[in-house]
């Protein structure tokens, strides 16, 4: 039987096929920490603010991710390197910055756009994209 275990802020989930049970205490607590060391994730909407959201989220709950891949394009004449120190400057980073800034150096630019095909990403990349990657993440 396929189980699967997440563990959340109010509890755990339980996935036993399509049943879903909520249990609120557990022996074996099995953490999101856990389950991203080590995994690299590919991000879409990263500068926005869910997705603002999450990259901080990843980065501070989970110290021993990998990299997060951010898919970025240019946007009004501003370079996917401006947009990524933007948004390592954004409010929402200031508790990291201050407590764990490295973690910081674990966010790499992809240069792309969700709006072409493929990513608009060139072949080369994506075949070693696909090395790495674990996760794919669409906010």
């Amino acid at each position: 039987m396929f189980t699967e275990n997440i563990y959340c802020s109010y509890g755990y989930l339980w996935l036993q096929r399509s049943q879903i049970m909520v249990v609120r205490e557990s022996q074996d607590r099995p953490v999101i920490p856990q389950f991203y060391a080590g995994r690299e994730v590919f991000i879409t909407g990263a500068t926005g603010f869910m997705g603002k959201v999450l990259v901080e989220r990843l980065l501070a709950t989970c110290p021993n991710i990998g990299y997060l891949h951010l898919l970025m394009r240019t946007k009004k004449d501003v370079s996917p390197d401006s947009r990524l120190r933007e948004l390592k400057e954004s409010k929402v980073f200031d508790v990291l910055r201050r407590n764990n800034p490295e973690q910081l150096d674990k966010l790499r630019i992809v240069s792309g756009d969700i709006t072409k095909p493929h990513l608009g990403l060139s072949d080369r990349f994506k075949t070693d994209l696909e090395k790495v990657m674990m996760l794919l993440l669409n906010y």
